[in-house]
């Protein structure tokens, strides 16, 4: 362990390009995250092993599916707030647009991983406090 080291100034290390959460988010409409690589990688789990290891993995993998959904849904709606915020209607509208299809994505993967009540009950949770307001707020925006 380094004990005593300093780290001093916000030098970025060389070559690390950094991109704005705005420009991610537009990437993201068009080149969607369970794309062609999901389906290399349920071809991938297929090839051995046993059953319950492949049900096991396909449900971790559906809850990471959903984990990363719900975190560009949660983006797309902050950039939503913002651009409302600064008057900027079209940039909102583009980005409600973006959260309401991730956070529908992500509910989609939740409930085809769904084992039981719980996972269920899960999903109309995020229905009610997640996929309604940002329903909600996209019928707002083109209302406008």
């Amino acid at each position: 362990m380094l004990q005593g080291t300093k780290i001093t100034g916000s030098k970025k290390p060389a070559g690390l390009q950094l991109r704005c959460c705005e420009q991610l988010c537009c990437e993201q409409l068009s080149t969607p995250t369970t794309g062609e690589n999901v389906e290399t990688t349920d071809q991938e789990q297929s090839r051995g092993g046993r059953p319950e290891g492949r049900d096991w993995t396909n449900y971790l993998v559906g809850r990471l599916r959903f984990a990363v959904l719900y975190l560009d849904a949660v983006e797309a709606f902050g950039v939503t707030a913002r651009a409302e915020k600064t008057g900027n209607l079209s940039d909102a509208r583009r980005h409600a647009e973006i959260a309401y299809q991730k956070i529908r994505q992500a509910l989609e993967a939740n409930v085809t991983i769904a084992k039981d009540h719980g996972d269920l009950g899960a999903v109309a949770l995020m229905n009610k406090f997640c996929y309604r307001p940002i329903r909600q707020k996209q019928n707002e925006l083109h209302a406008e």
